[in-house]
C-alpha cells in the first residue's frame, strides 16, 4: 500500500487516513492501524509530495488507518494504492482529530502565559477607561470654570472664598 499526499497549509492538528479495503467477506468493526514509513519525497515550489509505504494483510473486507500524519496535509490530495492489486480500495477518508487537552508542559505554560497577559490587558483597558472618564470630568470642570469665572469677575467683586466655592463646585 502506498499513501501519497501533498502538504499545503500549516495547522496544528493530527490527521488520520482510513482505508476500506475489499478482498473477501466481512467488515472489521475498528480500523487496524498501519505502520508506514516515508519512502519518497518530491519537493515542488509550493508543496511536497510525500509517499508513505506500509504492509497490510488482505483477507476479507478490512478497515485500515494510517495515523499521526502531519496536520498540514491537504485532505483532497491523499491517495492510496495497493501493490500487488489483489484487493480493491473501497474508500479513502481523512479524519481530523483534535486533542482535548494540551499534553506538553511547554504548551500548558504557554497557555497560562496567554491567560495572564489577557488578564493584564483587561486590567490596562479598565484603567484606560477610568482615566478617560477622569479626563472627561476634568475637562467639564475646566469648561465650567473658563465659562463661569470671567462672567463672575465681570459682574461683581469676587472674594477668595467665593472663588474657592466656585472652583469647589
Amino acid at each position: 500500500m502506498q499513501l501519497r499526499s501533498r502538504h499545503a497549509s500549516l495547522i496544528s492538528v493530527g490527521l488520520g487516513v482510513t482505508l476500506f479495503v475489499l478482498s473477501g467477506a466481512a467488515l472489521a468493526a475498528d480500523a487496524e492501524p498501519v505502520t508506514t514509513t516515508i519512502s519518497a519525497v518530491t519537493v515542488y515550489a509550493d508543496r511536497a509530495q510525500v509517499t508513505r509505504t506500509g504492509t497490510v494483510e488482505l483477507n476479507g473486507t478490512r478497515r485500515y488507518a494510517v495515523e499521526k500524519l502531519p496536520g498540514w496535509i491537504d485532505p483532497e490530495s491523499v491517495r492510496a494504492t495497493l501493490k500487488p492489486s489483489s484487493g480493491r480500495i473501497l474508500d479513502v477518508t481523512v479524519e481530523t482529530s483534535f486533542l482535548a487537552e494540551a499534553a506538553g508542559d511547554a504548551v500548558k505554560a504557554a497557555d497560562a502565559a496567554v491567560r495572564e497577559i489577557a488578564d493584564q490587558l483587561g486590567e490596562i483597558e479598565d484603567e484606560e477607561k477610568v482615566l478617560k472618564d477622569e479626563i472627561a470630568r476634568l475637562e467639564s470642570l475646566r469648561a465650567f470654570t473658563i465659562d463661569k469665572l470671567p462672567k463672575e469677575l465681570a459682574t461683581r467683586d469676587i472674594s477668595v472664598k467665593t472663588m474657592g466655592d466656585t472652583l469647589g463646585f
